[in-house]
């Protein structure tokens, strides 16, 4: 394995992380507001995130796989 393909398959690990994460908070946002906005907020600096605040946010939707 190169080490193109490790660097490939970190960055598709890390995404999912994040995804996980975003995910999760969007989840817990209506059971604790203001923790998870505080969050959300941290990570939306560092990640570039396009919603302005996580109450505003599309709430998760699923994927179904068939």
């Amino acid at each position: 394995m190169s080490i193109l393909d490790r660097l490939d398959t970190m960055a598709h690990k890390f995404a999912n992380v994040i995804t996980v994460l975003l995910t999760s908070l969007k989840l817990l946002h209506p059971f604790a507001p203001f923790v998870t906005e505080a969050i959300y907020q941290e990570l939306k600096v560092k990640y570039n995130f396009t919603e302005q605040f996580l109450a505003t946010s599309s709430w998760p939707v699923t994927i179904n796989e068939k």
